[in-house]
Order: C-alpha cells, then structure tokens, then sequence
C-alpha cells in the first residue's frame, strides 16, 4: 500500500467524523450548555449535573463573543465594541474574538452554536493535511507522514482545547508555516528572492489574526529557529553566507509584512495588552511556581493519570463494577493534578511513543532539529533559567500564567520523531529480520502479555492495589483531599493501568511484525492500516468523552427573570444594566450578552486596569485572579456614588437585598430580582452644570468618594490645570434634558436640550478611539468621573454622538493596505522576472 495523500484525508476526516459524531449527525451541539443548569436563574428544574465545569469558557466567552458579533455584521456594523459587558469593553482589541479571521465568518453564516463543531472539524482536518504536507516535503514517506497527521490532529494539545477556538486557528497553520521556510530554503536563489512572498506573508499572517498571540508567539519561535538551521543549511549549499543571509532577509521580511497584514488585529492588542490588569501580575518567581511538574510528565503515557473531570463513574475494584463518583470534597469526578486537566494533559498516544524511541536512530533530514526543540520547550515548559532568559526580554511575559502551553512545541516534535520513527517501521516490514531482532521483539509482546494478565488477576485479588492507592495519598496532599478511600483511587489506578497496557500490547504486537518476518505488499498495507487506525483510537479514546454534545434546546431556555429583563429592556428609552448582589453564582458573567442584557461583570483574560481599579474602590475584587468581575456582596457598596454611576438598574441576588434603594420585584424563579428605585436612578446620560477637574484615576475615585459633590449634578473631568475652563458657563441655570435616541455597541446618539452650555455624562467606559460629535462636528471627549465618557455641550438643541472610531485600527488598516501593496508590487516583478528569462520562442523558417 502506497500512502498518498487521497487515503490519508479520508481516513483523518472519517476519524475525525467519528469523534465528533454526535455533534455532526446525533442532533447535539458541541457546547456545554448543560453549564447553564449549574447556577440560577436556569439551574430551576434543571436534570443532574454538568459533563464538564473545566470547558465553560466556551459558553461563557465564545458563544457571547460571537453572538454579539454575529448580531454586530448581520446589522451591517463592524464588531468592534462590547457594549453588554464591564459597562464597556474593546471587543475587537483583545484578541480571542477573533474578529479579522477569514474562517471565523462560519460562525457568522451558521447558526450559532452549530457552527462549531464545523469549525473544529474543519480546522482539525485541514491542521492534519498541514502536518502530513509540512512531513512529506522533508523526506518523510506517506505512512510515516500520515502517522504525524493524525497524531496532530487529534493530539490532547487541540482535542482538549476546542474551548478556545482561537487557539485553533493560531495552532493549526504551524505545520505549513514550516513547509513555507523548507520550500524557501531549497529553492532560494537571488533570481528567486520574491518567489512565495505573497502567499507566505498571507500565510503568516493567519495565526496573527485569529488572536491567540501566547500560542502564535510560540510557534513563531518555532518558526525562527527552524529558519535559522535552514539559512546555515542554504550558506553551506551555496558555498556563500550572503545565500543564507539572503534567505534569512526573505523570511524576516515575510514575517514584518506579515506583521503588517495583520496590523488591524496586532496593533490594538499591542495597546490593550499595556491597559490589562495583569500587567506586571506574574513574576518570574510565579512563573516558576506554574511551572509544569513531574508527576504532569506522566500524562504523556497516561491521560488520566491524574484523574479526570468529564468522568463521572469510577471502577469499583473490590465489587468489579461501575459506580458514580462522590469525591471527598462532594464533586461528581477525581481529578488531584497541580493544574486543571486541560492545562495538566499531554497525552501523544502509545504507538506514537513507541514510533518516537524507534526514532532515536532512524534517519531524517531534520532530526537535530526537532531534538533540540524537544528539549527546549520542555525546558520552556518546566520554566528553567532558559524561560528566565525569555520573561526578561519579551514585553508581555508578566501576563502569562501558563508556561506549560510550550508543550505544543513538545507536541510538535514528537509528531515529526513519531513520524521518522514509523517510516522506519514501515521499511522495516520488508526487510528479512535478524534472529536477535526476533527474540528480543517476541520477550517485548510476552512482557507486555504479562502485565495485562498481571492486571486481570488484581481485579480478583485488588489488595495490593488498594495499598498502592494508600501509599500515594499518603505522600499527596492532593490526591489526600481528593479521593475518600484507598480504594477509590486502586479503581482509577487500575484503570489507567489497563488501558495501558491494552494499548501498549497492541502497539508492541504491530511494531513486533516487522522483526517476526518479511511481510509482502499485502500485509505491509494491512499492518500499516492497522497502524494509523491504531493511532487515531488510542488518540479518540483518550479524549472521546472530554467535550459536551449537549441538547441545543437548553440554548432556547427562557426563565422567568429573563423576560422580565428582556421586556423591561424593550420598553425603556436606554439600555438596562444589571449586576449581581451576595457572594452565590449567579447568571454567569458573559451569559446576559446572549439574550441582549448589559451586564457590570464579565469574563475575559483582558480586563481594563482603569474599570478594575474603579470597582475595586467600591468593593474589593476577589474573583479578578480568575478574570471575572462578579458580585457586590457588601450592602454599603450600594451608597457608594461610584457605584451609582456604574447605572446598575437591577440586581440579581440569592437572598434578599436589604438595602432602601432597591424594591423587590415578583418574579417567579430561584433567583431573586431587585429594581433600583426611580427616584434613585442614575440615568445612563444627563446633563450637568458644574465640572471639577483631576489629574488621574486615583484623584478622581478620591474626589467621589468624600461625598463633596453630587455625581447626578457634578462631574469630574480628567485634564490639565486649566483645562476645565469653558466647559460649563461659569452660572449653570436648570439642568438640561439628554434623551437617548439611539444605541448601537459602537455608535451612541443623544439629543439634548439646555439654556445653557453644559457638560453630558454618558455612564460608558471610556477607552482610546471612542469620538464625540456635536451636530457632525467633532469635538473633544473626556474621561469623566473616572473611566467614563463625557462632553461640553453648547446651548439649545443639539444631537450628540459618540462613535468609536479607534485610531489604532485606522492605522492598522492603512499599514495592511501598504503591505498588501508591497506584496502585489513583489508578485508582480517576480512574474515579470521569470518572463525576462524565459526562452526564446522557436519560428519556423520562411
């Protein structure tokens, strides 16, 4: 059987189909929406548990992003603005949203949340063909080449991670971003030094744009050094550095177009990243203290060494059956790792280990190379002094908790050795065996034999097992809280060994073949089937079960709370803004963006320092660690005038809010809802006569809160000495009138009126890019009142509009459009090139 690329297709997307299966044609949706049921006002009613807690970033982030950028494009408005959480937020700027990346637009054409696991399958195939692509242009044969695709496509590194769909689309070009260098490098001449520089700046560009810049920097890294081998390997070829110094100039070149292309995306994360909370939050001692740890190291073999969250029964060894887990800390799994199970996980599957110890002394063109990047991201990984080296000199390192996601470097290595060391195999299969070859491959399969038997009889006689189990929680603290017996833990110990060793059996069995006898073309074909097939269930298997095929009918659910929020949405003249009260979870963070609410909390890894510190002086914030802002869990943070101006309308709450300003409202439903009283309200826009000013944040919080000014009447602006002047008129008469007439997440249009020049407070965040116009003129906006927005307003009647309008993508844009330009202009003196050295054309004699 000769391996081509056809076959290899066929059999990822059929693997892949499988796996998926129940999300592509059982009617479910690859989404947890069983989280809904966890927490009020949609646990009411709601039948069992979740599959899954660990995987619900992608509700609570995903599915909210992309309802709101869905809505955004279907009304013909650029998705740019977050309107609906942490009072305001740069959707657009953050990254994950993925808002310039082509394939995001399934989600945009597809009913959401179907369009997923289109994405992911569609994704994960073609990150298959990259890889198989990426391994046959450097010498790899088919087999060896399809053994590689599957183990990247259906590696832990993704299949545990379709959470994230961003880092999909980052992750999976990685494969042809190092077939572009190879191409380069073999064909590079001078004559060539613009062949391939549209297409791979395009290229380039991708992982750029879809937002998961920690994973795009690594396979950057990935990409340089291997470009640094390839120019060595170019200078010695040609006899010349100025060769490879020319290749090296070709793909740093590519990478700053690329860079350029994706401009729109790159530079307003460039500036959002400054403004983060995290900002400094992770210190290099920290980073060590996230490291990767050994007893992680044994999930390479082993993917649920350390339990797993998504598994609700454990195998009783005493009684030989399956009972439902009840843990000692009252959770439905077992999971005792250092991290959480995504983080913590990184199975590559037996045979493919197997195919990486054979690649110890199979040939390959790129060997040392990969070596080395297994070493270094596993030094990477387990934050050595080499990660130290790193943290200094990046900007942006002292946001990043999770050195252990270099292990897609890890992967990656691996994938290539396991691909080397399966061509080897496949070679081997023809060639006539040694006897020595023979006896030790025969005492493998019987070794591997007899740990399976070993296992069946400790399903009989479990006792030492159980002693293990005790042994383990003995010297793990986490294992200890974790498992309420002994022999709790023997069951998933058991288990884990028994999976093992069925894998590890088959895998030796396969491998054996080609030392037990020469095979002719027929059992070649059969045992290199066999092989892939192999691969693709160890790596199914493994993770089959992690994500959530849910009913999309809990999407649809409506409780109680919601309409009334919804209706008393509709029927006001302004947007309604709710926040939570009492330390229960409630109404996720994220989740009111799915039914058109406004909501003070939210969930993003990029939350503003200046929204974070303004909250934090009305409460403290607990749940930032975990890139949340929650509840107000104190009743005195409700007097607070900062807390007015966050324009909170109703609040959710689990017990009752025993607080003068809000009255309950009779809705049905475990979740209690609370309105702001009208006389209290803060409207979302007014008029004020009178502006102090501050210099900063700080000034301003410390301003509000001494209660010397009414924050209804008077704001506060941030400027210079002076720069208050000509605001107001100096005798403010009545207030004026500002009615709010139109609100789009990234336009908002107020009329008011008033005798007088006055100053209009608009209770939005305010954050670089967002424009005041006055009748179309534009006019200068402020940062009022600590983060929000405000602008003088003249005397009588006039139409005020806020427009976001960030000129970091105006940038952005004109710096794509010039690389877009040098890339034509590139293409086309290339094509013209080759046309000067074509041959002349043969004419027939007169």
């Amino acid at each position: 059987m000769r391996w081509s690329l056809p076959q290899f297709v066929v059999i990822l997307a059929v693997a892949l189909t499988v796996w998926l299966w129940p999300s592509i044609f059982g009617g479910k949706v690859l989404m947890p929406l069983d989280l809904l049921g966890l927490t009020p006002p949609f646990s009411e009613g709601a039948q069992g548990g979740a599959h899954n807690e660990l995987i619900g970033d992608m509700l609570y982030e995903n599915l909210a992003w992309k309802t709101l950028q869905r809505d955004c494009v279907l009304n013909g408005e650029w998705p740019l603005w977050n309107p609906d959480s942490f009072c305001g937020h740069p959707l657009y700027a953050t990254g994950q949203t993925s808002t310039f990346y082509p394939p995001n637009l399934i989600l945009v054409l597809v009913p959401l949340p179907y369009g997923y696991v289109i994405y992911s399958w569609l994704h994960l195939l073609a990150g298959g063909v990259f890889m198989y692509l990426f391994l046959r242009r450097i010498g790899v044969g088919g087999f060896g080449a399809s053994i590689g695709g599957v183990m990247f496509a259906m590696s832990t590194s993704f299949a545990l991670r379709l959470i994230w769909p961003m880092l999909l689309g980052t992750a999976i070009w990685l494969p042809l971003m190092l077939w572009w260098l190879d191409f380069t490098a073999d064909t590079w001449t001078p004559r060539r030094a613009l062949a391939g520089v549209f297409g791979g700046a395009v290229l380039f560009a991708l992982p750029l744009v879809a937002g998961f810049f920690e994973i795009a920097f690594y396979m950057l890294v990935a990409c340089g050094l291997y470009a640094l081998v390839l120019g060595l390997r170019v200078a010695r070829r040609e006899r010349d550095l100025g060769a490879g110094l020319g290749y090296w100039a070709k793909a740093g070149g590519v990478t700053l177009l690329a860079a350029g292309l994706s401009a729109p995306q790159l530079l307003p994360f460039l500036e959002v990243m400054k403004l983060n909370v995290r900002t400094g939050e992770v210190t290099y001692a920290r980073a060590r203290e996230l490291a990767m740890t050994w007893p992680e190291a044994i999930t390479f073999a082993v993917p649920d060494a350390l339990g797993n969250p998504s598994r609700h029964q454990q195998f009783d060894l005493a009684g030989r059956q399956w009972v439902p887990i009840k843990s000692s800390i009252g959770a439905d799994f077992h999971y005792f790792g250092p991290k959480n199970y995504v983080e913590s996980t990184h199975y590559l599957g037996i045979l493919p280990l197997a195919f990486v110890a054979m690649s110890v002394i199979a040939p390959g063109r790129r060997r040392l190379y990969f070596w080395g990047l297994l070493v270094l991201s596993l030094a990477l990984a387990f934050v050595t002094p080499v990660y130290g080296w790193l943290f200094n000199l990046v900007p942006g390192f002292d946001q990043v908790r999770s050195p252990w996601r270099w292990t897609l470097l890890t992967m990656l290595a691996c994938t290539y050795l396991a691909a080397i060391g399966a061509d080897a195999w496949y070679h081997r299969m023809t060639a006539a065996p040694g006897r020595f070859l023979r006896v030790a491959a025969t005492l493998k399969v019987i070794a591997l034999a007899v740990l399976v038997a070993a296992l069946a009889v400790l399903l009989f006689r479990p006792e030492p097992v159980i002693r293990l189990a005790g042994r383990i929680m003995s010297a793990d603290a986490r294992a200890a809280g974790t498992f309420a017996t002994p022999a709790d833990l023997a069951g998933l110990l058991w288990i884990n060994a028994a999976r093992f060793a069925i894998f590890a059996l088959a895998a030796t069995i396969l491998v054996a073949l080609a030392y037990w006898r020469r095979w002719g073309s027929a059992g070649v074909a059969v045992a290199s089937f066999l092989g892939v097939a192999l691969t693709a269930l160890d790596l199914g298997q493994a993770t089959h079960d992690f994500n959530t095929h849910a009913d999309p009918a809990l999407l649809q659910q409506r409780p109680p709370i919601v309409q009334h929020l919804q209706e008393a949405q509709a029927e006001s003249p302004e947007p309604v803004r709710i926040g939570r009260f009492g330390w229960q979870d409630k109404f996720r963070p994220n989740l009111p963006m799915l039914f058109g609410l406004q909501d003070v909390g939210g969930y993003d890894s990029i939350i503003l320092t200046s929204f974070a510190r303004y909250l934090q002086a009305i409460e403290p914030q607990k749940l930032l660690i975990y890139n949340l802002v929650e509840n107000i869990e104190k009743p005195a943070a409700l007097d607070s005038p900062l807390c007015a101006l966050l324009n909170i309308r109703y609040l959710l709450s689990v017990g009752p809010v025993k607080h003068p300003d809000y009255e309950k409202v009779d809705v049905p439903g475990n979740l209690g809802l609370y309105r702001l009283k009208p006389d209290k309200q803060v409207p979302r826009a007014f008029l004020v006569g009178r502006v102090d000013r501050v210099l900063d944040l700080d000034e301003a919080i410390a301003v509000m809160k001494t209660g010397r000014i009414d924050v209804r009447t008077q704001a506060v602006v941030q400027t210079v000495p002076g720069g208050e002047a000509g605001l107001v008129d100096p005798f403010p008469g009545p207030a004026g009138s500002a009615r709010m007439v139109n609100y789009r997440p990234s336009r908002v249009r107020i009329e008011t009126t008033a005798a007088g020049r006055q100053f209009l407070v608009l209770c939005d965040v305010y954050y670089p890019g967002w424009e005041a116009y006055i009748d179309g003129a534009r006019h200068r906006i402020m940062v009022t009142d600590g983060i929000f927005r405000g602008v003088s307003v003249p005397a009588g009647k006039h139409t005020v509009e806020f427009r976001f309008e960030p000129s970091r993508l105006g940038i952005g844009t004109a710096l794509s459009l010039s690389s877009l330009a040098v890339l034509m202009v590139a293409a086309v003196v290339h094509r013209l090139g080759r046309r000067d050295h074509w041959p002349e054309p043969h004419l027939p004699s007169a």
